[in-house]
């Protein structure tokens, strides 16, 4: 059962580095980063909603860092590969 277990995360971090780890796959990953509220707060004063859908977006960024066990310096790396217009 273990092993079960075990090697579904390995497939599932597999899966995800496989998805994000192309060129264009880290450029979809530093806009998500943006995107997703994590290098600012989710909390506001005024909107309730607006917090509640920001927080929402973290959850989805903390479900990807956490699949790809994702570094400090490899989140570091990935925000300097943002697509600049």
């Amino acid at each position: 059962m273990i092993d079960n277990i075990l090697a579904y995360f390995h497939r599932r971090r597999t899966n995800f580095r496989l998805t994000f780890g192309s060129p264009a796959g880290r450029q979809v990953l530093a806009d998500l980063m943006e995107f997703c509220c994590t290098s600012r707060t989710t909390a506001l004063n005024d909107s309730s909603h607006e917090m509640a859908i920001r927080e929402g977006r973290r959850q989805v960024w903390l479900r990807i860092e956490r699949a790809m066990n994702l570094t400090p310096e490899e989140m570091l790396a990935i925000t300097s590969e943002k697509d600049k217009p």
